[in-house]
Order: C-alpha cells, then structure tokens, then sequence
C-alpha cells in the first residue's frame, strides 16, 4: 500500500501508487524481506502501520541486509553470494532506484512504470541512471564499468608515459650534459696541445740559432710532430741551413715559399711572429733571402 492509499479516500491515487508497489516488489527482491516485515505488521494496531507507512522512511536495501542478522546468511545464499557482498551488490544505483520508487511524495517517484523499468536497465547496462544525484564522479564511474578494456589501456599508457617522458628527459638531460663536458674536454685537450706546439716551436727556434744541424733537425722533426703549420717549419728549415753555414741550401729551401707571395712571411702562422720581431733574426733571414 502507497502512503497516499492510507488516506483511504482514493484522492491523489494514480499510476505513481503502481510505481510504489512495484519498488517494494523489487525491494523484497533483493532482501528477502519487506521494507516493514511480517513480524511488525503482526506486533502493530493498523492505525500505528498505517502511519509508519505515510511517515517513516523505508531504511535502504543494503542497510536493511545488514540488520536481517542471521537471516542476511539464509538471503544471501539463495542470491547466490554472502551477506557483505549482497550489500555491496546493491548499495548505489539500486539503493537509489528502490528510494525513488518509494518516495512518500508520489510527484518525485518515476512518473511511470516504464520508466521505473528503463532506470534499472540503466544499470544492468552500467549507465548513469536517473534516481542518483548527476556528479561528474558518478558519471566516470559508469562510463569506466561500460569501458574497462578501453579504459585500462588509457591507464596503461598513460603509466607508461609518465615513467618513459622523465627517464626519457632524463636521458636527454644526461646526453647534453655529458656533450658539454665533452666539448669543454676537447677545448682543453686543444688548448694543450697548442701549447706543446708552441713549447716544442720554441724549441726548434732555439737549436736553429745554435747552427748545430743535427740538433735543430731533431727539434724540426718534433715541431713537425705537433703540427707546425708547413710555412713555418719551410722558414725553419732554411734557417737551418743558414746557421749551419749552408746558404745556398738556405735559398734553394725558402725560394717555393717566395714564389708563392714575396710577402709571404709577413703572414706566417702566429707561432712565428715572435720569431720575425727579433731584429737579428730578421736581418739573418734578409741576409738568407738575398
């Protein structure tokens, strides 16, 4: 009985009063009981059950399973579960459609039959349904039940994601890192070994003024070595020969660098600069170009 037929005088009693007896069906469906049980209704004047029908709110399935004590194991069995399970089953979208059918407002229950049956479809087929307040939470939920596949490869991938893009950033990171360190490595390595071409120029200068031959052909040979330019170990080689009192050698040696720009060893490497600055030097290599 709806609470509006307790009034017993037919007044505001429509298709809403079928909803409601169709809501307790589907309410002993899922508890093995009524919302106000046999044993109360017996305990109870009428008067007193009426009035708990039109003012007592009906307490939810999955609650209601919880307080059957043992009769929840007897309920559960024939559903094929247990009693925690069974109100995990049906506590959510069926706790809210079985309320709605039962509301003591007939305005707020379905409007119909068919639409009490569409809302439980709703949920056999994991859609949001009517009764339950909209939240975008509840939506989610629904669409991840109807797409588990789809949705645990998003998730999937999107894992992947997350660990790959820092690893991978990571790696980037190191990479650029360990170019920078390299360049500035071979920066050093370069500036080292201008030195040493420097030192060993030097060097070769030197056993050149000495005019021993053998030993400034050993110090060429090194200069050679770090890669004096070709111009200036020519220069060094006819000076060679000019200390060593060789002059025709000393020309016969610098004339194919002359051919090429008489002004040549006016732009000779920086290494040979200091060299050309020393005035006896220079006159020596007047002295061998004449």
């Amino acid at each position: 009985m709806s609470p509006e037929q307790t009034e017993l005088s037919g007044v505001d009693v429509d298709t809403s009063s079928d909803v409601y007896s169709l809501g307790i069906l589907l309410y002993e469906l899922l508890t093995g009981t009524t919302p106000l049980s046999p044993e109360e209704l017996k305990q109870t004047a009428q008067e007193e059950v009426l009035r708990r029908i039109r003012e007592t709110e009906p307490p939810r399935p999955s609650n209601r399973i919880s307080s059957l004590g043992e009769t929840s194991t007897r309920v559960s069995e024939c559903r094929s579960t247990g009693p925690a399970d069974l109100g995990r089953l049906i506590r959510g979208d069926l706790d809210w459609i079985v309320m709605r059918a039962l509301e003591k407002d007939r305005n707020r229950r379905y409007r119909t039959a068919d639409a009490f049956a569409a809302d439980i479809g709703r949920h056999l087929e994991s859609e949001p349904v009517e009764a339950r307040p909209p939240s975008n939470v509840y939506r989610l939920s629904r669409f991840y039940r109807r797409n588990k596949v789809a949705v645990g490869f998003v998730i999937l991938l999107l894992t992947f994601l997350a660990i790959a893009v820092p690893v991978t950033s990571i790696g980037w990171r190191r990479a650029i890192i360990a170019r920078r360190e390299a360049n500035q490595q071979q920066e050093i390595a370069l500036q080292y070994a201008d030195e040493l071409r420097r030192e060993f120029l030097g060097q070769a200068i030197t056993e050149v003024l000495s005019g021993d031959i053998n030993r400034a052909d050993s110090a060429i040979l090194k200069a050679e070595s770090f890669r004096v330019d070709a111009d200036t170990l020519v220069i060094l080689k006819a000076l060679k020969f000019f200390y060593g009192g060789e002059p025709e050698s000393a020309r016969t040696t610098v004339k194919p660098l002359l051919k090429k720009d008489p002004n040549h060893m006016r732009g000779l490497s920086p290494h040979f600069v200091h060299v050309l600055s020393s005035a006896s030097l220079g006159r020596s290599i007047q002295r061998c170009l004449q």
